[in-house]
């Protein structure tokens, strides 16, 4: 049926709502629960040359925090 359960999060009470619902289901059904949070990058991010992102260590210093979903 369901292989994981995946709840975006953005620290809001709707959120917290959300992630206690998908956390109850995913132990329900005993499968992984993945939480998903995005971060909005400024627009000059997405203008060649890319000129905004300034030192490259933020990428390196957010990719540790990071698991991917394989």
């Amino acid at each position: 049926m369901f292989d994981r359960v995946v709840v975006g999060v953005d620290f809001s009470d709707a959120s917290r709502i959300a992630l206690k619902q998908g956390a109850d289901l995913a132990a329900r059904l005993r499968i992984p629960l993945v939480l998903l949070h995005a971060v909005g990058l400024p627009a000059y991010f997405a203008v060649p040359p890319y000129a905004g992102l300034g030192d490259p260590s933020w990428f390196e210093e957010l990719s540790p925090k990071v698991e991917p979903e394989l």
